[in-house]
C-alpha cells in the first residue's frame, strides 16, 4: 500500500483534526525513514551486490560488512575526501 492511499484511507476513517495530527505523524516518520535508508544506502546496496552474488548471505557475513563499512565511514581520510 503505497503512503498516499494511506493517509487518504486514514483521513476518511477519521476525518478532521485527528487525521491531520495523524497525518502530520506519518510525515515525519516517513521522512525519518528515508534518512535512515539514505544513511546506510551504500551498506545497503553492498548488501544487494553479495545477494546478487551468492543468493544467500549469513547474518554474520551482513553484521562484518556493516561494521567493516561503519569504520570506513568513521576514517579521517574518507570523511576529508569527502568534505
Amino acid at each position: 500500500m503505497k503512503k498516499t492511499e494511506l493517509l487518504n484511507r486514514v483521513a476518511t476513517f477519521l476525518g478532521g483534526r485527528a487525521a491531520e495530527e495523524i497525518k502530520a505523524i506519518i510525515n515525519a516518520q516517513y521522512q525519518v525513514a528515508l534518512q535512515i535508508l539514505n544513511s546506510r544506502k551504500s551498506v545497503l546496496e553492498k548488501g544487494a551486490e553479495l545477494l546478487l552474488e551468492r543468493e544467500k548471505v549469513e547474518g554474520s557475513e551482513l553484521k562484518a560488512l556493516m561494521e567493516k563499512m561503519a569504520v570506513e565511514a568513521s576514517s579521517p581520510a574518507l570523511q576529508t575526501a569527502d568534505s
